[in-house]
């Protein structure tokens, strides 16, 4: 699953957005303060990267550190009506579908909001516009700016010229 803003950020300057290979956690660097904001966030299919007074891009770095050390993200570990889980995706996705076959029983129009195409589930049992406008993940962007489009476009061949790659 790869994150727009991720795609968006790399389109203006390198090294200003880092995934973590581990963790799948997308993380801004100082680097942000060249890109445009507005493009950024609403590139995100949640509407989550805010700008900090810095001209930083910020957003939840969902604890890399702690997650590295073994240790669940802090909103997990404090959570205190035990909502939310962390882990493996495929096994937070069964327990999510697991969750959904319980409350069907009792709320028909539970579901999970985008199982398939961003790395958190949420599991609601009304629809999930009573909940917030960005519930659902939503990108409505008409397209792509032209330096993005490039970059996607001489993407490969810049990896192949790195040197040492090819020999």
């Amino acid at each position: 699953l790869e994150p727009p803003c991720k795609d968006t950020i790399e389109g203006y300057v390198d090294g200003a957005v880092i995934q973590d290979k581990d963790t799948g956690a997308v993380l801004y660097t100082e680097k942000t303060k060249k890109v445009p904001y507005e493009e950024v966030r609403d590139s995100c299919p949640y509407n989550i990267p805010r700008k900090a007074a810095s001209g930083q891009l910020v957003k939840c770095t969902m604890c890399v550190d702690r997650v590295s050390a073994g240790l669940l993200p802090a909103c997990v570990k404090t959570c205190p009506t035990g909502a939310m889980n962390f882990g493996d995706r495929d096994k937070m996705l069964a327990l999510a579908k697991k969750r959904l076959a319980e409350l069907k029983k009792k709320y028909p129009k539970a579901q999970l909001l985008d199982p398939d195409s961003v790395r958190t589930i949420y599991l609601v049992i009304d629809d999930p516009q009573k909940y917030h406008k960005f519930a659902i993940a939503s990108n409505d962007r008409k397209g792509i700016s032209r330096k993005l489009a490039m970059k996607k476009m001489l993407g490969p061949a810049r990896q192949l010229l790195k040197p040492g790659l090819l020999g």
